[in-house]
């Protein structure tokens, strides 16, 4: 006989969950950026920027770590003091992903102290940074594999990556002498504070950088070759190469574009104009439909529909969607595929009827949240619209109903156990 499992079953309708229950809708997921406070079995305590209150975060083995420096992080590479940015599940606080954020100089070593592992690095501007060298730090020296601290020394250029709370570093990098060095590049990249005549103010992660323009500084602002300083605008992002404090050439970097808006929803339709839908659901959603499903719906029907939606415009898309009754049509398929089987053992004939009974208890959980979403929406709903939404509700009932019924025929009785 062939074994119908209920897992498999509930796979198979989560590709268009319904929400709620145990077709649960995709989780919602949060970011977090701060600083970690505390690590305690397996959970993260992260103190976000500004005022929030500190969330702590639990770590399973589906999380995905990363810490600079380790290819295959894990728990144990996080540290009290790290700068995190993390995205976790609203509901659970299960992180999904926890990325260590680190500071970043690149400079002359000017000092070192090999009894404490301090290497001081001198940027182009700003203050001196001072880091700590500890076992975790990946140390990365032209000609020296593996390099040791006894490899740095006084007067090379080196790029550093580290914790900017406790100073230690998760990488450092040295230029060699036959490599083009970083002190040769002049290369600026940051984000225009100041604009004057003859002049740019850029906020950088190595701090506050002022370059000077003249007639032969070039501009360049995609797609606009011939730019001019007029194209340059507080707020841009911009890469200028320069000699000494001099900008030769200033690129303006283009903004990246945003991202488009996906989710799935269980809602209800309380509008139908042309292939554009009203949905509610707590909240309301224009949705304009592809020709594929387009005059499908009508007001009162509740669906499980994913939705896009491009930055910049109102309108969702729908790009797939279930309505209550094929969902109800999909359950009972199921159970007359369970029910067609014919058990061989008492084994097989209990799982069948542990199979059923989750399929049951499924229709009676969809029938309840259906109705209960349809009459939110009907106590908010206009009243030329709630002739069609009373009727929905009606049917959507009766046909929850027949379902359950066409369960309940013909099901095997369950088993006896020996012995009693």
């Amino acid at each position: 006989m062939r074994k119908w499992n209920i897992a498999l079953v509930l796979a198979a309708l989560l590709v268009l969950g319904t929400g709620g229950g145990v077709l649960a809708q995709t989780p919602a997921v949060t970011e977090v950026v701060g600083t970690i406070t505390l690590i305690g079995g397996s959970t993260v305590t992260i103190d976000p920027d500004g005022v929030a209150a500190p969330i702590v975060l639990n770590v399973t083995a589906s999380t995905e770590i990363e810490v600079p420096g380790e290819d295959e992080a894990t728990l144990a590479d996080l540290l009290a003091g790290d700068r995190v940015k993390a995205k976790y599940e609203t509901a659970s606080l299960n992180a999904i992903e926890i990325a260590v954020q680190a500071a970043k100089v690149q400079g002359e070593i000017t000092a070192l102290d090999a009894a404490t592992k301090k290497v001081t690095v001198q940027p182009k501007v700003g203050d001196p940074v001072v880091l700590t060298v500890t076992g975790r730090t990946v140390l990365e020296v032209w000609g020296k594999e593996p390099a040791e601290f006894a490899d740095l020394k006084v007067g090379q250029w080196a790029k550093a990556e580290y914790n900017a709370t406790t100073k230690e570093a998760y990488e450092i990098e040295v230029k060699g002498r036959g490599e083009p060095s970083l002190a040769v590049r002049h290369g600026f990249f940051g984000t225009v504070k100041v604009k004057t005549a003859n002049s740019i103010t850029l906020d950088t992660k190595q701090g506050e950088v002022v370059l000077t323009l003249n007639a032969d500084t070039q501009y360049w602002d995609p797609p606009k070759r011939d730019a001019t300083l007029a194209d340059v605008n507080v707020g841009d992002r911009v890469a200028v190469l320069a000699q000494d404090s001099l900008a030769k050439r200033v690129l303006v970097i283009p903004a990246k574009p945003a991202k488009p808006l996906r989710l799935q929803i269980a809602a209800t339709v309380t509008g139908v104009e042309g292939n554009v839908i009203t949905l509610t659901n707590g909240g309301t959603f224009a949705v304009e439909l592809p020709a594929g499903l387009a005059g499908r719906v009508q007001v009162g029907d509740v669906l499980t529909i994913a939705l896009l939606r491009t930055p910049g415009v109102e309108k969702y898309l729908a790009s797939g969607m279930m309505k209550g009754e094929e969902l109800r049509e999909r359950l009972n398929s199921f159970g007359d595929k369970v029910k067609g089987n014919k058990p061989q053992n008492d084994e097989e004939r209990g799982r069948q009827s542990q199979d059923l009974e989750e399929l049951g208890t499924l229709l009676r959980q969809n029938m309840e949240r259906h109705e209960d979403m349809m009459n939110k929406v009907m106590e908010k709903a206009p009243s030329q619209a709630r002739g069609a939404l009373q009727k929905a509700i009606e049917n959507s009932r009766h046909g929850w109903e027949q379902a359950l019924a066409a369960l309940e025929k013909d099901r095997p009785t369950t088993p006896t156990p020996r012995g009693r």
